[in-house]
């Protein structure tokens, strides 16, 4: 029925129609009412149709390519999969937040649908990006009564809210002007008071100002697993052989690959570099270089014999070092959102750093609307995924010509320069383990050689999460912490799964010395929510802390010694593990010498 939605039948409509209206009181006569059902059942149809990154010149059915999503909700974290507005067991107003490429639209525009396909409430669906600066709510409601039902007085307008018969979509809170929100999140809360009866729903990128409020219950929109990006690729391939292949490249693809394709937008564009260069991307790097040509020359050749041309008039390799540039920028000052005063500080910087004539207008219209990567989400801009900007910063690094200097600054900031790191690992080999990796190694192995971290390991069941806490009396880079931080998780969750099999969530903590003082620092592994990604990915929380403070947690939470009789058998995974860690960081230390010896004696000539 979904595909015959323009023709659905006068049956559906005259229902929920006649539900909310007394078509004779205030419709007045049967003309009328049949230009309003007109004039509805064009608007719900016209829902269904979206723009997509493979279609830039006509809009597509979403339903060419829409797999539910999960949501989860943020006050009990139960997950779940939604299809209908039954499925979420809201008992306040809903809010659906997401960030970039995580269809909030496209799922606020299905379950519109939705609610006329089941003979629910009658939907009214609003784009609140299109709210004139200053309108307030009660102005708007009337407007959308008028657009989609041509009922103008107030009266009437009243007494179906009052009635509950509608439900309200109000599509990207985040597009409002910042100066309009609190104004806006004020009227939610009246129109809850006036009104108990209505239903509406909204959506929003996590934005303090309505998570914050009362009147609304938050569903977040979920990363996606492997079972929904395979969802996602056979709606979108249509090829049985095609869509196998796509989903065994993305299996046998590096990690790194498959924690980028965590949104429906991600995945889009990963098939996209299928269907044109009939390639799989088995790396990050192979999948942002193919992109980034692909997505120029998508825009640059999108007709025979027609050449789209750039505001700026730059070619793509100067657009790929502002790329670069801003990217570093970014990272260095961990902002991955940001408003238009902060972009055009970063693009003008741009322009005077690499000597380019254009305008800020103008390189701001092809990093957004001919590149993509930036894209504008209500009053913020935003890249469309983190690893966008670590991995063109990591570019920015081996290119720069000072590559001895910015290594330093990694080491010196290491949590913040992390995943940018780890692009360097690939891309510039020499220089990540001759001006990073040798100096952290040669600096921290030997206080790790010793295991005395083994014995200073605890878990407690008296935290607020279950905790494992690993501490190390004396200093040792950051490097070191993260690595053992991430990977025994790995090996803690399958001992908890057998042992403690109630518990369902917990967190990692690795303390040391700090290097500049007698404090240590404790870095701690948690689902804390911290800035515009952190809805699908962990954040590390890094924090200062003396010994007495420590011995005092340890007492106070009843932390066990891991390695004790009592606990040794339980924690087996994670004891076997932290024992062979030494042995697998002396394995990568030869590693590391043998690369700088290579490229150190090899003169290149042949």
């Amino acid at each position: 029925m979904l595909e015959n939605l323009p023709t659905l039948s006068d049956s559906v409509i005259d229902k929920l129609l006649n539900g909310i209206i007394n078509v004779s009181l205030y419709l007045g006569d049967t003309y009328k009412f049949s230009a309003a059902k007109k004039n509805y059942l064009e608007k719900i149809s016209h829902l269904k149709y979206v723009r997509t990154l493979n279609e830039f010149e006509e809009s597509v059915s979403l339903y060419d390519f829409y797999v539910p999503p999960h949501l989860a909700n943020i006050k009990d974290k139960k997950i779940f999969q939604v299809n209908t507005l039954d499925d979420i067991k809201a008992y306040r107003k809903i809010l659906i937040s997401g960030i970039v490429g995580q269809g909030k639209s496209v799922l606020m525009r299905h379950l519109a649908i939705s609610e006329v396909i089941n003979h629910n409430r009658l939907p009214l669906f609003y784009e609140l990006r299109y709210l004139q600066k200053g309108q307030n709510l009660d102005h708007l409601i009337k407007n959308i009564f008028n657009d989609w039902l041509e009922i103008k007085s107030t009266k009437v307008i009243e007494k179906i809210l009052s009635n509950g018969e509608v439900t309200i979509f109000l599509d990207g809170f985040d597009e409002l002007h910042i100066d309009d929100m609190p104004k806006i999140v004020l009227g939610f809360d009246k129109l809850v008071k006036k009104y108990p009866k209505l239903n509406f729903i909204v959506s929003s990128r996590p934005e303090n100002i309505i998570e914050s409020s009362t009147v609304f219950q938050n569903y977040q929109i979920q990363k996606l697993d492997i079972n929904a990006q395979k969802n996602i690729i056979n709606a979108l391939i249509k090829d049985e052989k095609m869509q196998k292949a796509v989903i065994a490249g993305i299996s046998n693809s590096k990690v790194e690959v498959r924690d980028a394709l965590i949104t429906p937008l991600m995945v889009n564009l990963f098939v996209f570099i299928y269907k044109h260069e009939q390639v799989i991307p088995e790396h990050v790097r192979d999948f942002y270089d193919r992109l980034f040509d692909l997505v120029l020359r998508k825009h640059d050749n999108t007709k025979i014999d027609f050449r789209r041309e750039r505001a700026t008039g730059l070619n793509n390799e100067q657009l790929r070092k502002v790329l670069q540039l801003i990217s570093f920028m970014c990272c260095k000052q961990e902002v991955f959102a940001f408003d238009e005063s902060v972009l055009r500080r970063l693009v003008d910087k741009a322009i005077k750093i690499n000597s380019l004539s254009c305008t800020i207008e103008d390189l701001i219209y092809d990093l957004t609307g001919v590149l993509c990567f930036i894209v504008k989400e209500g009053y913020l801009y935003a890249f469309i995924h983190k690893s966008i900007p670590e991995y063109f910063a990591a570019e920015f690094i081996r290119d720069s010509g000072n590559s001895v200097d910015l290594y330093k600054e990694i080491y010196d900031k290491y949590d913040k320069f992390e995943k940018v790191a780890n692009f360097l690992k690939i891309i510039d080999e020499f220089n990540y383990n001759n001006n990073l990796l040798k100096k952290i190694f040669d600096e921290s192995l030997d206080v790790i050689r010793t295991k005395n971290f083994i014995s200073t390991t605890y878990f407690s069941f008296n935290t607020e999460a279950p905790n494992l806490r690993i501490i190390f009396m004396d200093y040792v880079h950051d490097y070191f912490c993260n690595y053992l931080r991430s990977k025994t998780s790995d090996y803690l969750v399958k001992d908890i799964q057998k042992n403690y099999p109630s518990i369902r969530r917990f967190s990692v903590s690795v303390i040391s010395k700090s290097k500049k003082d007698e404090d240590y620092e404790a870095v701690n592994q948690d689902g804390v929510y911290n800035d515009y990604f952190s809805s699908f990915s962990d954040t590390s929380v890094k924090e200062k802390i003396d010994e007495d403070s420590i011995k005092e947690e340890l007492e106070k939470y009843s932390f066990k010694k891991v390695q004790s009789v009592i606990m040794s058998n339980k924690f087996s995974n994670t004891l076997r593990f932290l024992n062979s860690y030494v042995a697998e960081l002396e394995k990568q230390n030869v590693q590391i010498q043998k690369i700088i010896k290579i490229h150190s004696v090899d003169d290149y000539s042949f």
